[in-house]
């Protein structure tokens, strides 16, 4: 662990915000590249439940010392709404996993999800143009990297949330975008077998032997099994997936190729 840099009065200070928080790898991450740019700021973690949500940013707006925040489950969808602007990708989707505090005290939201999901994928040699891609789910982090994949031109967009209608109006809203790619839902990840890209854009699998939220012993060889969820490195969907010798990608990719993106989007406060 690199030596941290000393606290002061000028230390800038940055939050991540979650309920559950314990799992959470961004801090240790962030405060590594501060440490390396000689930043005089530090992340720290928040425990913040959906109820107090309201109040948690009442409070942030009061301390000027907080420059920005991170955002994760479950909080993606909600926090955009208390944000003052939004980012294009907060817009499109709905959502925000990053916020900065502007000169004027203002709070702009943007999502770099989607954009980290996609970016860990061609950084591993991985690529979603021309193939036929299953997600499962549909809210903060499922929304962003449905519209980061639209991006990359896929064959094919099939989407599965526990709630169907949830599923359809995310379907509905990439369609009216992506008028060329053959965008679907299911209220069951059965018909799967021949995807090329199957991911779990969910928070289920979080944690040691945590359930999966894919049946993958059926899925072709071919088939790439991807998670966002970075802690633990191998959730056991994926763990599952490499047991039938399927290839697998691990958020931890997706955490890391964000990592640069929300360092230059906190250093560009206006």
């Amino acid at each position: 662990m690199t030596h941290p840099m000393p606290i002061s009065g000028a230390t800038r200070v940055y939050g991540i915000i979650a309920d559950p928080i314990v799992q959470v790898r961004t801090p240790q991450a962030l405060n590594e590249i501060f440490v390396e740019h000689g930043m005089d700021a530090v992340m720290v973690p928040f425990h913040v439940s959906a109820k107090n949500l309201d109040a948690f940013f009442t409070g942030v707006r009061a301390v000027k010392s907080i420059a920005g925040l991170v955002v994760t489950t479950p909080h993606k969808v909600a926090a955009s709404r208390l944000c003052d602007t939004l980012g294009d990708a907060g817009h499109n989707v709905g959502a925000v996993n990053v916020i900065r505090r502007q000169s004027d005290g203002s709070l702009h939201g943007t999502t770099f999800d989607g954009a980290g999901f996609v970016e860990g994928l061609k950084g591993r040699g991985h690529s979603i143009t021309g193939k036929h891609v299953f997600q499962m789910g549909a809210g903060g982090a499922g929304r962003a990297t449905a519209f980061a994949i639209m991006d990359e031109h896929p064959a094919s967009l099939t989407l599965c949330n526990r709630t169907y209608d949830k599923a359809s109006e995310l379907a509905s809203s990439l369609q009216e975008k992506y008028r060329d790619v053959k965008i679907s839902c299911t209220d069951s990840n059965v018909p799967i077998q021949n995807m090329d890209l199957v991911l779990n854009a969910t928070g289920v699998g979080m944690g040691q032997d945590a359930p999966s939220p894919i049946e993958v012993s059926n899925l072709a060889e071919h088939t790439l099994v991807a998670d966002v969820i970075a802690s633990p490195e191998l959730t056991t969907m994926l763990m599952r997936a490499q047991e039938n010798g399927l290839s697998v990608h691990s958020g931890i990719h997706m955490l890391r190729a964000q990592l640069a993106l929300i360092v230059d989007y906190f250093s560009s406060a206006t």
